[in-house]
């Protein structure tokens, strides 16, 4: 079953205009191909961010998402329907930091 989990950040992201992609098939040489429920370009890893639920089951490869490039994170989706508010959103992008081209960086991200 896919997550609303995607869903939840998306608006954020790109109204701040950070790029990502929902239901992102990770492929990691010597790991069973696995879905992250978001990616996150630019952020976090030369690879990107790679975002699941806290309730994942099985955990993901950690140790090779790290080896391969990437950040990752794990966030509750809220089921009370309330939104990420865009100040939130930045903080965590920042405290991901910015590894994109640096003409690609948005002028908020300093």
């Amino acid at each position: 079953m896919k997550s609303n989990f995607g869903n939840w950040m998306l608006p954020s992201l790109n109204e701040l205009g950070i790029d990502a992609d929902i239901e992102y098939k990770v492929e990691i040489q010597g790991e069973s191909p696995f879905v992250a429920p978001l990616r996150i370009r630019c952020i976090g890893g030369t690879n990107g961010m790679l975002l699941f639920e806290r309730s994942t089951t099985p955990k993901p490869p950690l140790e090779a998402i790290s080896r391969a490039g990437f950040g990752y994170s794990f966030f509750s989706t809220p089921t009370d329907g309330s939104v990420l508010r865009i100040d939130d959103m930045k903080e965590l992008l920042l405290d991901w930091n910015w590894t994109g081209e640096e003409q690609e960086r948005p002028e908020w991200f300093v």
